[in-house]
């Protein structure tokens, strides 16, 4: 070894601790000096690519993990990180044409195997990221966070009893990995005889020093208590842990209440008057609606025709749109001014767009569903660009809807969900939306379907939806909880089970605790609170 690689080497090693400790604005001065005085040493372009991902600058990612497999093309850990920022970037058809160079490839080591997982997870190939998560245990079975991503592939593909026995091995390596308690509560309904809640309030006490350990922890409990119909103590656990969440997040809820304002403002009955020079593709069908509202049932209905093929939670609209609108109005478009550019963009242009960054996402299917709720803020900019797409909306009551929600746990998303008060709020924007898109959106773009209907009348709904998206019926739709596509959302247990009426009322045990989400709903109009 030179003295040269050796001192690279050294620099390189520090830079990750620097990752590692989050201290980004350092890694970067330090990437810098070496790259500067290293240029040939592709691990250098490689640590300086994970950098600059951190630091969100993903142009220059690729292109420093493009210039180490310059000087090294075949090495495992530059394509899985290449592949992973095409996904990221929108570039999805390129990242998979990489992905596939690596699959069946032996690797390195158990660390590479675990990275690859994941990159093959983003994907959506869940089956070969399992695998990659197997191989990394057969090499290193005693870390822990190896078993518990294994648990999380089986729970999407539905080997339920799997995950729990793999969430068992990650606690026993790790009594502190509280997200494993959380993920092992949700797959299967708790019983008296078989539950977790003692050893859940076990561990609530030793994680008193880390907040996001105990909001897990407190979620998990409220989860098991409920199915054991301790309702009370589970409301408790919920509010205390949904507390926790909300005090260690920036979020501001006007901004999301202005800009729902903003839509119904600026998406007037007028914007709709002439479409015809849109994109005129009729492939996607896009659910939408808050989440936890049955978007991924029907989903799965829809996924189970022979002529549809489930995208899953797509970003790219949203993407392309940011894009268009950016490179009109400049990279800095501020927020308040945002709603009202993107009435400006070229519809036709955004639509083209969209089909183009899902061209590798359709499996081949003449129909494809984007199954991301958040796209209700877009449905009228969806039907401006793709006036021959099916846009599906999702009601729940009102009560069920906000319940369901405080309930969950999300990763980053939907920051309004851990206040009664914020959510009340926010539903009774999302609400006023909805109506306005009803207004003008027409039927033959844009239909509604209930919660209460789909699980009730499953049959008659989902001949509905089928005919709305000009489809002929097929009885195997019924059948959609057999299927074995895999299912990342929240409902990836709860979707293995043919439809129940279950938790169409559950909300009515905490009639009481959520008085205040009430009254907000009632003052702010919102009809169906019977």
């Amino acid at each position: 070894m030179s003295i040269h690689s050796a001192k690279a080497q050294d620099i390189t090693r520090r830079i990750w601790k620097l990752i590692e400790a989050g201290e980004i604005k350092q890694a970067v001065e330090l990437c810098q000096e070496l790259n500067r005085n290293y240029p040939d040493f592709a691990d250098g372009w490689h640590v300086a690519s994970q950098v600059a991902e951190r630091a969100r600058l993903s142009g220059k990612s690729l292109e420093f993990i493009q210039r180490a497999l310059d000087l090294d093309a075949n090495n495992s850990g530059y394509l899985i990180q290449q592949a992973a920022l095409l996904q990221r970037t929108g570039k999805v058809e390129q990242g998979l044409a990489v992905v596939r160079k690596l699959v069946g490839r032996k690797l390195e080591s158990a660390a590479a195997y675990n990275i690859f997982g994941s990159t093959l997870a983003l994907f959506e190939l869940h089956e070969e990221a399992l695998d990659a998560f197997e191989s990394a245990l057969a090499l290193s079975p005693t870390r822990p966070h190896y078993h518990f991503n294994r648990a999380a592939e089986l729970r999407f593909i539905g080997r339920l009893e799997d995950a729990e026995e793999a969430c068992n091995s990650c606690i026993r390596l790790n009594p502190l990995h509280h997200e494993a308690y959380l993920m092992r509560s949700d797959l299967r309904t708790q019983v008296a005889e078989n539950n977790h809640v003692v050893e859940l309030k076990s561990q609530l006490t030793k994680a008193a020093k880390e907040w996001r350990g105990q909001s897990q922890l407190h979620y998990a409990l409220a989860k098991e208590l409920e199915d054991l119909g301790q309702y009370s103590e589970s409301f408790e656990y919920r509010s205390r842990g949904a507390k926790l969440r909300r005090a260690h997040m920036v979020y501001h809820p006007e901004n999301d209440l202005k800009t729902m304002s903003a839509i119904t403002s600026a998406f007037d009955g007028e914007t709709f008057a002439d479409i015809s020079s849109s994109c005129q593709d009729n492939s996607p069908v896009f659910v939408l609606g808050l989440p936890r509202t049955g978007t991924t049932l029907l989903e799965r209905i829809l996924d189970s025709h022979s002529q549809i093929h489930s995208a899953g939670e797509l970003s790219v609209f949203a993407r392309e749109l940011v894009g268009l609108v950016r490179s009109k109005f400049g990279k800095t478009v501020p927020r308040d001014r945002f709603v009202e550019h993107s009435t400006q963009v070229d519809f036709s242009e955004l639509g083209e767009a969209y089909i183009r960054g899902t061209a590798a996402l359709t499996g081949g299917h003449p129909r494809f569903v984007d199954k991301l709720p958040l796209n209700y803020l877009y449905a009228g900019l969806i039907h401006l660009a793709l006036p021959n797409a099916r846009i599906i909306h999702l009601r729940r009551h009102p009560m069920a809807a906000c319940y369901a929600i405080y309930k969950q746990l999300f990763q980053d998303a939907y920051p309004f969900s851990y206040s009664l008060e914020e959510m009340g709020h926010y539903y009774v924007a999302y609400s006023r939306l909805m109506d306005h898109w009803r207004e003008v959106i027409p039927e033959v773009a844009m239909t509604e379907i209930h919660y209460e209907d789909l699980v009730t009348q499953t049959e008659t709904e989902a001949r509905r939806i089928l005919d709305f998206c000009g489809l002929q019926w097929e009885e195997q739709c019924l059948s959609f909880y057999r299927q074995k596509s895999a299912s990342t959302t929240a409902s990836a247990a709860q979707i293995r089970q043919p439809p129940h009426t279950r938790s169409v009322d559950q909300w009515r045990h905490y009639a009481e605790q959520l008085q205040p989400l009430n009254a907000i709903l009632r003052k702010g109009g919102v009809q169906g609170l019977e």
